[in-house]
């Protein structure tokens, strides 16, 4: 570790979670600017060593991604594709005089087990995955595990190579990333443009009910991009590209942070990469749950 580390890490111990999470949060503001002889870390091994300590003061868990949708075991799709095999074989063993009945016989004596044997595995692994997704459900939804993989995030994009372009998007400190204060945002730039009546509040109540981690505006400021902003979540790498202005459609954008934070909304559009989802009909936000694996 950096050699100033022990003259931090005793005081770091004598701190609850609140406090040693602001002094995280407080040094990697300062992280920009290190001073080697200023009280705070400077590489990334003593952020990660305090993260591990504010993880135990909490008592929080690492938030292990679950996928939404169930998706069967390589083992079970291989028991599947016997099963259908043997099925296959046997009715046209029926309808072929040059197999034995004795054949037919044992074909159809294995049939019963095989069907078994999938139904069970299909059985007990939907009910891992029902219990594992349940229990991350619950540890997303705890303001502290958010909280906790937020500042994570913003530990590996602080260490990891940044983009050659210019940054064009900015995760919002966690007190601002609230829906009532974007809310009220976006109420007074609307009200202020005489274009109130534009506003969907069910489009952003949409968004915040998602499990998002991070919240991302545009570097030029909040009303740049025409309002877009977007969701990050654990679970996945894609990500939500959404504005509740009347006349924009939401926008799935399928990879990694790298790919997108130096784009701005029309490149990323321009991309090909990026779902349209318009904002028709009853189902289009079942369309973007299902879209980020949220069904």
């Amino acid at each position: 570790m950096y050699e100033n580390a022990a003259s931090y890490l005793d005081r770091c111990r004598e701190m609850d979670f609140s406090e040693l999470l602001q002094f995280i949060e407080d040094s990697l503001e300062s992280f920009s600017e290190p001073d080697p002889a200023y009280d705070r870390p400077h590489t990334e091994e003593e952020f990660w060593h305090l993260m591990r300590m504010l993880r135990e003061k909490g008592d929080i868990p690492k938030l292990e991604p679950v996928r939404w949708v169930y998706e069967p075991s390589e083992k079970l799709k291989a028991r599947r594709a016997k099963l259908e095999r043997l099925r296959t074989h046997l009715k046209n063993a029926h309808g072929d005089p040059s197999v034995k009945k004795r054949d037919i016989q044992q074909m159809q004596e294995r049939l019963p087990g095989l069907e078994r044997e999938v139904a069970r595995l299909a059985s007990e692994e939907r009910s891992d995955h029902e219990l594992r997704l349940a229990e991350y459900r619950h540890q997303a939804n705890d303001p502290r595990v958010r909280v906790v993989e937020r500042v994570a995030r913003t530990i590996d994009r602080t260490f990891r190579a940044q983009p050659t372009g210019r940054i064009q998007w900015q995760p919002l400190p966690s007190g601002e990333a609230t829906p009532g204060k974007i809310r009220r945002h976006y109420k007074d730039r609307l009200r202020s443009e005489g274009r109130l009546d534009k506003f969907d509040e069910n489009r952003l109540d949409k968004a915040t009910e998602l499990p998002f981690v991070e919240w991302w505006v545009p570097t030029e400021g909040f009303g740049g991009f025409d309002a877009y902003s977007i969701f990050s979540f654990a679970h996945t790498e894609k990500v939500l590209l959404e504005c509740p202005i009347y006349g924009n459609a939401a926008y799935i954008i399928p990879s990694g942070e790298e790919s997108w934070i130096d784009k701005t909304k029309q490149q990323l559009i321009d991309s090909g990469e990026a779902q349209r989802i318009p904002h028709q009909g009853e189902t289009w936000d079942a369309k973007v749950r299902q879209a980020l694996d949220l069904e």
